[in-house]
């Protein structure tokens, strides 16, 4: 759970009571439950989902190997389960209006819920739909970038408006205010998931073979740090790094599991310290 969720649920229950405060409790769950439905039906490896003030995030084992579509699916499911639960709701009112009173506070949080996932923004629903899409263009790391980019552009704007709020009525807004809050502290985890997803997809999918196979080489500076080297390293196909000085001379090459190795245990240090251990990684020296 966000630190956030429970926060905003205790500040509305004070400020508004908790018969409102318990409506967007609803509408989150249900929210939840039909992403976690959703990928099981589908069959992704969900690793956990994590309920925030405005929705569910879903932590997916192959994130960023899973298809578009698939994903498109998970990711959609929130907001079209909102929008389900609207529908009824209104359908309810619409046969039985005397009940509106207590059912349109459940209604508003479903819409408010949905529309705001929709944003297009990380870490909102809408912005990990975009993500999915433009990645396959522009790459994965570019892409989570803009996205948390456009969640930050959405936090200020949030921001504003609760800062006009207070100016114009004297009151505080809370929902803009900790939406903004959440956005923007969101993001610094968004690329670092990302990122970490990416390493451990370029361990895991790093296998040993007897046959003969093209590699693709990457040349990188002897003062890179590993974990920034690893980066660079494409999952979808083999490659090796040519490690070079500052005048562009090779040093050495090394291959992608001793990368891996590393990382575990020392991401900070300079590719070029692993020329340095030929014991515990694999080394191929230019000279031969």
């Amino acid at each position: 759970m966000n630190p956030l969720a429970p926060i905003m649920l205790i500040l509305l229950s004070v400020f508004i009571g908790p018969a409102a405060a318990l409506s967007p409790l609803i509408a989150l769950s249900f929210h939840e439950t039909a992403h976690l439905i959703t990928a099981i039906k589908l069959k992704a490896r969900v690793d956990e989902i994590e309920l925030m003030p405005f929705g569910a995030a879903i932590r997916l084992y192959d994130l960023w190997e899973t298809a578009t579509g698939k994903l498109l699916i998970i990711v959609l499911s929130g907001p079209a389960a909102n929008l389900l639960l609207s529908f009824l709701i209104s359908l309810t009112l619409y046969i039985f209006p005397r009940l509106a009173v207590s059912l349109s506070p459940l209604l508003n949080a479903n819409l408010a819920v949905m529309l705001l996932n929709l944003l297009p923004a990380l870490p909102l629903d809408g912005g990990r739909a975009l993500t999915a899409v433009i990645s396959k263009r522009i790459g994965r790391t570019r892409a989570v970038h803009i996205g948390v980019w456009l969640g930050r552009v959405l936090s200020l704007m949030f921001l504003a408006i609760s800062a006009y709020a207070l100016f114009a009525t004297g009151k505080i807004e809370l929902v803009p205010l900790l939406f903004s809050i959440y956005i923007w502290a969101s993001g610094h985890q968004e690329i670092r998931r990302s990122e970490g997803a990416f390493l451990r997809a370029m361990i895991l999918t790093n296998q040993q073979t007897n046959r003969l196979q093209s590699a693709k080489v990457i040349s990188v500076n002897a003062g890179t740090p590993i974990y920034e080297a690893a980066k660079a390293a494409p999952t979808a196909e083999k490659c090796i790094f040519s490690v070079e000085d500052d005048t562009g001379r090779i040093l050495g090459f090394i291959s992608v599991s001793s990368i891996s190795k590393a990382i575990l245990t020392d991401s900070a240090k300079p590719i070029g310290s692993l020329l340095m251990h030929p014991n515990s990684f694999m080394l191929y020296p230019a000279e031969t």
